[in-house]
């Protein structure tokens, strides 16, 4: 397991300058948002335990997009 800091470090080495994640609970849950285009705006509205929401400017069609990424243990 690792923490806020070195999650940062393992994100910014595989090359990802965009992005946000939610913490691990216990050994399980971890959530990563990763994107590499600086030119498509993304914003967290909400993170919970298991879920992480945004909203992501498409700027192709001028539309917004929801994206949300949930954890669902196995």
């Amino acid at each position: 397991m690792t923490n806020d800091r070195n999650t940062c470090q393992i994100i910014r080495k595989m090359g990802f300058e965009n992005y946000d994640f939610v913490r691990p609970v216990n050994h399980s849950g971890v959530i990563w948002v990763l994107w590499n285009n600086p030119h498509i705006p993304a914003l967290v509205i909400h993170k919970e335990q298991h879920a992480i929401y945004m909203v992501v400017h498409d700027p192709l069609k001028q539309k917004n997009i929801i994206v949300s990424r949930v954890y669902g243990p196995t």
